[in-house]
Parts: C-alpha cells; sequence; structure tokens
C-alpha cells in the first residue's frame, strides 16, 4: 500500500537560488549610493517562477584610480553590454542605450531598454557571509548572461567564481592543525 501523507513538496522560495536560469527578466533599474559615497546602478531581476534577484552594485565612477587600468564605469559598461548583447540589442544600439548626461538619464535609458523586455539566460553566483545573529546567509547575483534559447551557460558549484562558500571551521592547515585550534 502507498501513503504520501508524510511527503512535503515544498514550493519554490521567493528568491533566485544559484545556478543557470533559462529565462530572466530586468525588473527594475535602480540608483545605489554606496558608504563611500560612490554613485552605484543595480539591476533587480525575476526568473520564470516568479523569483526574485539582482545584479551585483555597477560602480559609475568614470575616474581612472592610480594603480588601475580602467574605470569602474568602463567595467559596468562591459557587464551592461552583455546583458543588452543577450537581450538582441546590436552594438551601436548598445552604445546609443549606455550613452547618458547624468546618472538619472542612464537609468531612465536603461529602464526604457531593460525593464520587462526581452528575456535572456542567467547564471547566477552566490557568495555566503555570516549574518548578525551568527548564522550563515547567501547573496545570489546575477554573474552572467547568454541570449535566450541558446543553451550556452554551465553551472559548476565547485567553480569559486560561482559559488564564494566560507571557510570551512574544519579546515586543515599546512602543518596539519584545525584553523579553530591555532593560538591567533
Amino acid at each position: 500500500m502507498f501513503d504520501a501523507t508524510e511527503v512535503e513538496v515544498k514550493k519554490p522560495g521567493n528568491y533566485q537560488q544559484p545556478g543557470v536560469e533559462k529565462e530572466v527578466r530586468i525588473t527594475e533599474v535602480v540608483t545605489v549610493t554606496v558608504p563611500n559615497g560612490s554613485p552605484c546602478i543595480q539591476l533587480k531581476t525575476i526568473n520564470s517562477k516568479g523569483q526574485a534577484s539582482q545584479t551585483k552594485k555597477m560602480y559609475l565612477n568614470t575616474k581612472v584610480n592610480e594603480g588601475k587600468q580602467t574605470s569602474a564605469w568602463n567595467v559596468s559598461a562591459k557587464f551592461l553590454k552583455g546583458i543588452l548583447m543577450s537581450m538582441g540589442y546590436t552594438v551601436d544600439e548598445q552604445n546609443k542605450i549606455l550613452k547618458a548626461d547624468s546618472i538619472d538619464n542612464l537609468v531612465k535609458q536603461l529602464t526604457n531598454a531593460m525593464v520587462n523586455n526581452k528575456p535572456f539566460e542567467g547564471l547566477f553566483s552566490a557568495k555566503e557571509y555570516i549574518k548578525k545573529d551568527g548564522s550563515t546567509g547567501r547573496i545570489v547575483e546575477l554573474y552572467t548572461t547568454a541570449p535566450y534559447g541558446s543553451n550556452l551557460l554551465v553551472w559548476d558549484e565547485k567553480n569559486p567564481k560561482y559559488y564564494e562558500r566560507l571557510a570551512s571551521n574544519n579546515t586543515m592547515t599546512p602543518n596539519g592543525a584545525k584553523e579553530s585550534d591555532l593560538p591567533f
């Protein structure tokens, strides 16, 4: 006799899990100011299951800082161009969207081009952190994209670029002692 009364099926959570998502859309482009005062933008995403996530913060500073080869804006623009390309925009269209005379106009142009527009595939990375209560939390963010239906993205949970885990208390040091046993 079969009995399924003790079997529990969980609904998917409200937030995107790490891995490859076959259908992602941008829902919002927001401005963010980080503690050092640098202006940033961030894209909010949703997948076909209604799970929300976001991109990393994209810095808008156009100055090349000492010791750096490029500006924060150039790094952000490259990431944005990747998303726009995955949505089907040509290079000329991408350049037009990303040319703005102010942050407000950039946000407006990105919103018009991206929000509730064409879907794309997304690979979402995860980074573990310690919450204020001491438990482990996880931030999941859009890492890279590909055109919708392309099946080009491959998830590898062991790749530290895709999943950054906290060090375990049982991690062994080169001399064989556990990190928690170290005197400092």
